[in-house]
């Protein structure tokens, strides 16, 4: 694998996570592109997902940032709306350092409440779901239906129901041009 495509990616997990949220990406990542992949939880304790399927932690929340990541993933669950976890300054923090910030599903919660769909256009698992949860998040207005990924400007965002286009977006941000990429899209997008 060439060294300039070696790409470091956080996935955040919490509690209950979706455990078909981040897998395609995770697994076409690392054996397609030698992606190094780590897997962070709230306290660094492996985690559950909603399936039953436990992820060893690689490490803590917090230490993000200090793995200087190309891309932070963040997988949904119920714990990003019904939980104290709070991740927005990290989002924030990441983007602006010129992370790609990939969230799929609840994750998306964290990414309203981040300011980070302000002036972009994004989804979700649904407009009014969004809004409900965070009322009023600023750029509401860019919200785009439709069921499949939405990729503006390094964030990518999704509904749970859409972990290929997820998996798609994200991987055309940090490998294009790269051997192979086409054929790894082509696959990823004809599975959703």
């Amino acid at each position: 694998m060439s060294e300039d495509l070696h790409r470091r990616i956080a996935v955040l997990l919490p509690d209950g996570f979706a455990d078909w949220e981040v897998g395609m990406l995770a697994a076409s990542a690392r054996e397609q592109f030698g992606a190094d992949i780590r897997y962070l939880t709230p306290t660094g304790e492996d985690v559950v997902s909603i399936g039953g399927l436990r992820a060893r932690a690689d490490g803590r929340f917090g230490e993000a940032s200090e793995a200087a990541p190309d891309a932070l993933v963040v997988c949904g669950s119920d714990a990003w709306v019904t939980g104290d976890l709070d991740i927005a300054p990290l989002l924030r923090a990441e983007y602006e350092r010129g992370t790609v910030v990939a969230v799929i599903c609840a994750a998306t919660v964290q990414a309203a409440r981040a300011g980070l769909f302000a002036d972009r256009a994004h989804t979700s698992n649904g407009r009014a779901w969004l809004l409900d949860v965070v009322p009023g998040y600023a750029g509401a207005d860019h919200y785009r239906e439709g069921g499949e990924a939405v990729c503006d400007r390094r964030v990518v965002s999704a509904p749970g129901t859409a972990p290929a286009t997820f998996a798609a977006e994200t991987m055309a941000l940090l490998y294009p041009g790269a051997p192979g990429l086409e054929e790894t899209l082509a696959m990823l997008r004809a599975a959703r």
